[in-house]
C-alpha cells in the first residue's frame, strides 16, 4: 500500500508480474525502486509517462486517469 492523498494506492506485485507477465528488469530500477523507496509522482507526471504512466497510458493498458478506484482505495490516506 502506497500512501496517497487521493486514497492509498493498492499495488499488487503478483498481478503485474505473474498475471501480466512483466519482467523485473524492465521496471526496476528504471521506473520504480521499491514500495519503501518509491518516489512520489503527480498525476500530471504519470500522464507524461513517468512511473505508472509508462504503461497505464490508455494504449498498453488503462490510463492513469481512468478507473481510479482500480488502484486507489476508497478509504482516504491518513
Amino acid at each position: 500500500t502506497l500512501k496517497n492523498e487521493g486514497g492509498n494506492v493498492i499495488f499488487s506485485h503478483d498481478s503485474h508480474v505473474k498475471d501480466a507477465g512483466l519482467g523485473c528488469h524492465e521496471y526496476h530500477p528504471k521506473l520504480f525502486l521499491n514500495t519503501r523507496k518509491h518516489a512520489a509522482v503527480t498525476i500530471k507526471e504519470m500522464e507524461a509517462g513517468k512511473s505508472c504512466g509508462a504503461c497505464h497510458n490508455g494504449t498498453k493498458t488503462f490510463a492513469v486517469t481512468e478507473n481510479c478506484e482500480t488502484c486507489h482505495s476508497k478509504e482516504q490516506a491518513k
